[in-house]
């Protein structure tokens, strides 16, 4: 099921597909893949059965001082990895208001690394981080404060 990553425009080494702005697949140059679907085959019989495993190679960190509460990156991921909770603590406004702002939090272990959440952010408070080698997986589930 397409997620509308973008990873397969990325990752296609003869350039034969192309996204649009709104994450749809804009294009396909059939003489470009590399595999026509019909000459796939298929042995339904002797599938292996793998567990998934998310191979992103970068994940999105929030820089909470920035950010406003806006939710465009909760709107715009799809997977819907990312909820708004309560942040740790009050913000001062432009206007002089202090209210708490909500912050979004990751569910690691669901987000695919397309950085469409950074792409959308109108503060500029995520950016792509590496994920270290060092973990097992890579993957980590953050709490919100209210699970917490």
């Amino acid at each position: 099921h397409c997620m509308f990553c973008g990873f397969c425009e990325d990752y296609c080494p003869t350039g034969a597909m192309t996204m649009t702005d709104f994450y749809e697949l804009a294009d396909t140059n059939r003489e470009g893949l590399i595999y026509p679907a019909r000459s796939m085959k298929v042995d339904l019989e002797n599938l292996p059965q793998l567990p998934l495993t998310n191979y992103m190679m970068e994940s999105p960190v929030l820089d909470v001082d920035p950010c406003i509460g806006c939710s465009k990156c909760v709107d715009n991921c799809p997977t819907n990895c990312i909820i708004m909770d309560v942040g740790p603590q009050d913000k001062t406004l432009k206007s002089g208001k202090v209210r708490n702002v909500e912050n979004p939090y990751f569910d690691y272990t669901i987000c695919i690394g397309c950085s469409t959440c950074v792409k959308v952010c109108p503060a500029d408070c995520l950016h792509m981080e590496p994920i270290s080698n060092s973990s097992s997986s890579g993957l980590t589930t953050e709490e919100s404060p209210t699970e917490a």
